[in-house]
């Protein structure tokens, strides 16, 4: 996704997410600096955000994290 704040913090909500891991390369914002703009709610689901460019455009990936069972 194009990183906006807002359609971000929508996303996660939408989808009950709770929980990030955030990393980063090349993004402006530290993940500590994301996760208190997010103002992230309690929720069942966790979610692995990736902030980079791409094309020189801020861009976040969504990715679902991976277990071992």
């Amino acid at each position: 996704l194009p990183f906006n704040l807002k359609r971000l913090r929508n996303y996660l909500s939408t989808r009950n997410i709770g929980r990030l891991t955030i990393k980063k390369r090349r993004f402006a914002l530290t993940p500590d600096d994301l996760r208190k703009r997010l103002k992230l709610k309690p929720g069942d689901h966790e979610a692995v955000l990736f902030l980079t460019r791409i094309q020189e455009h801020p861009t976040v990936i969504v990715c679902k994290p991976f277990c071992h069972t």
